[in-house]
Formats: C-alpha cells, sequence, structure tokens
C-alpha cells in the first residue's frame, strides 16, 4: 500500500488537535493510517446529514412577528438565522424616500439596515409589496430589529436559527438524521 499523506488542511488540522502527541512526531496524517479511536469531523466538512435547503428548513420553532406602527424586537440570541419577510406598504402621504419598513441590526450605539421599504409619495393607491429570504448573523449584543413606521405600513417576518454563535448547525425540529 502506497503512503500517501491526507492533503486536507481542515482534516490534518482536526488530527493534530485531537492527537497532540502526534505533532511532534514529524508525521502527518496518511491515507495509510489506521486509526481506532473514533474522532468526529463533521464540523470540518459541514456535514449536517442534510442538504442546506432542507437543513435551513422552517419548523414548529419558528418565530413569526407582525410588526406595524412600531419598532419590535425579532431577537437578540446570537447566531445565525434564516428571515423570511414580506412587506406590504398602502400609500402614504410623507415625502418620498423616508423608510417606511426595516429589518435592521442593533448593537445600542448604531444601527445598519438589512432591508428596507421606502414610501414612495407617488398618489398612486394599490399596495407595494415585496419578499425576501435572507440570512443574518448575530454576535453577542447584537439585536435583529422591525420597524414599520404607521398603521399603513405592515411588515410580517418570520425567523429560524439555522446555527449557533460557532457555527454549529441548527437541524430542524424534531429531525433525528438516519
Amino acid at each position: 500500500m502506497v503512503d500517501t499523506p491526507i492533503v486536507s488542511e481542515a482534516l490534518q488540522k482536526d488530527f493534530r488537535d485531537n492527537f497532540p502527541s502526534q505533532i511532534n512526531s514529524g508525521r502527518d496524517l496518511h491515507v495509510s493510517d489506521v486509526i481506532v479511536p473514533v474522532v468526529d469531523f463533521s464540523t470540518s466538512t459541514a456535514i449536517s446529514g442534510l442538504s442546506v435547503n432542507l437543513q435551513e428548513a422552517f419548523d414548529f420553532n419558528l418565530t413569526n412577528t407582525n410588526v406595524i406602527n412600531t419598532t419590535t424586537t425579532l431577537t437578540s440570541t446570537p447566531g445565525f438565522y434564516r428571515v423570511l419577510y414580506n412587506g406590504r406598504l398602502e400609500n402614504q402621504q410623507n415625502s418620498a424616500n423616508n423608510k417606511a419598513l426595516e429589518i435592521f441590526l442593533d448593537d445600542s450605539s448604531s444601527t445598519k439596515t438589512v432591508w428596507a421599504m421606502f414610501t414612495m409619495n407617488s398618489g398612486d393607491p394599490e399596495p407595494t409589496t415585496y419578499f425576501g429570504d435572507i440570512i443574518v448573523f448575530l454576535k453577542t449584543g447584537v439585536s435583529l430589529k422591525g420597524f414599520s413606521r404607521s398603521d399603513r405600513a405592515n411588515l410580517n417576518v418570520t425567523i429560524r436559527q439555522i446555527a449557533d454563535i460557532s457555527g454549529t448547525l441548527v437541524n430542524p425540529d424534531g429531525y433525528t438524521g438516519s
């Protein structure tokens, strides 16, 4: 059998981290090596047992919030979130380019807009509706918030945490794998 080194830096790093006594041996992990202990490399290779679209599926643990004429905290728990939103804006007689609907990040000292819908003051009586699906990351101390300027600006937001702050995937509620 040919003694060939494994070229994946992620696997080599996990090997060195889990078997520190091998670091000074002068030899990395090779294809022909036999390793008896069970080592979980799934975090390095991003294996969750599900394809991405299935892992990010909404489940019973989703949060659905309707924001009308207020600012609402959608979540402040650190991690990665899938955010599905529906913004509906009826004609408003405000000056053009005022934010009517907004999804934003807030760290208590400043805000960053993730998505916004602006008034147009067009006189058109037909409402305008937008749909979107985004992924956001919240670090510690940051909140995801929704804003609606008036009762004629309706924002519906559905969120589900898809990974924790360390990037460990959060599978849909009830998924047990196979």
